[in-house]
This record gives structure tokens, sequence and C-alpha cells, in this order.
């Protein structure tokens, strides 16, 4: 069983090493986002749509997907598209992309377009991939398969424990402590 538990141990911590590492340091930047300032840009621009994407737009109920792919072609957009809204008079929708989001608004008479970019710079993209924020649902599996390697690392190192007789009653001391400062700082939190 102790073979088991240290081999199991051992490669799940391999295999997700370098997640780890950036979950856990992009976790200290969040908590701290004055250490690297604003890096905000924000840039603006301009067009028409061609005849086509706009006959698309207007149609009932609009198809966004040529729109979408026509502004994406046109001023390398990235990330998903969404808040997808139309009239008669004006469109709007918005890209969104870790660290970055533009807004678009068309008018749907004539085809003209502004979009504004908004990028926050590394450290909200960093945050964005740490949260899952604007990632899609491939980047959501690997934030969720993070945290079960974290469960499978932190039971087999547990079970380990258990069977080093010499090292048991000081580590399990230990978790005791750690156990009781979470205790403090949840209920010193819900106060």
């Amino acid at each position: 069983m102790q073979i088991t538990l240290r081999s199991l141990h051992i490669y799940s911590s391999m295999a997700t090493l370098l997640l780890i590492l950036f979950f856990s340091g992009s976790g200290v930047l969040l908590n701290h986002p004055d250490w690297s300032g604003s890096l905000e840009t924000i840039r603006e621009a301009r067009g028409t749509l061609p005849a086509p994407a706009l006959a698309a737009l207007n149609a009932t109920p609009p198809d966004w997907l040529g729109t979408v792919e026509t502004l994406r072609a046109a001023h390398d957009l990235r990330g998903r598209a969404g808040n997808l809204s139309a009239d008669p008079q004006e469109a709007s929708l918005t890209f969104r992309a870790p660290g970055r989001e533009t807004d678009v608004l068309i008018d749907t008479r004539t085809g003209q377009y502004e979009l504004t970019t908004t990028s926050a710079g590394l450290n909200a993209v960093i945050g964005d991939l740490h949260r899952g924020h604007n990632t899609g649902p491939g980047w959501n599996w690997v934030i969720d398969l993070t945290a079960l390697f974290l469960t499978v690392i932190s039971a087999s190192g547990f079970g380990i424990l258990l069977f080093l007789k010499k090292h048991r009653p000081r580590a399990l001391l230990t978790l005791g402590a750690g156990t009781l400062l979470l205790g403090v700082g949840i209920a010193t939190l819900a106060m």
C-alpha cells in the first residue's frame, strides 16, 4: 500500500508540476495586483461591413456568424463573441478573451462600425487564466483536472505520512495546527 501511495504521489506531482506552479504563482499575483501596475491599453478602430455581412446581420433573425467572422478577420479579434444584440438601427457585440475585451457597435443601416479594444496587460491575462474567466470550456477542464490532481497529491501524501511512524506524531500535530489556523481564518472572515 505504501509503495502504491508513493508512486501515486510522485507521478501525479510530476504530471501537474508546471500547472501547480502556475496556479500558485498566479494566485500570489492576484493577491498583490499593485506589484505589476496598470498596463491597460485602449485601441479604437472604425470600418464598414461588406454588403453580405450587413445583409446577414439585418436578416430575421440576425446571422451573427458572418458578422463575427468578418470582424475577426479585419481586426485580428480573439476570444468568444457574446452579448449579441440588434435592432433596426444598431447592433452590438463583445469579444472576450483573457485580459482583453473588444466592444463593437454597428450601424445596421449603413454597416459602419466602431470597435474599442481594452487590453489590461499580462497580469490581467494571468489573473483571468487563474480564475477561468473568458477562457472557454477547454481551460476550465484544465483547472478542474489540476484541482483533482492536487486532491490526489494531498491525500496520497497524507497516506504516506501514516506509514512513517517516526514522523507521524509531529506531522499530525502540524496538521492540527494548520487546521486550527484555517478555522480561525474562516471565523474571522465570517464575522
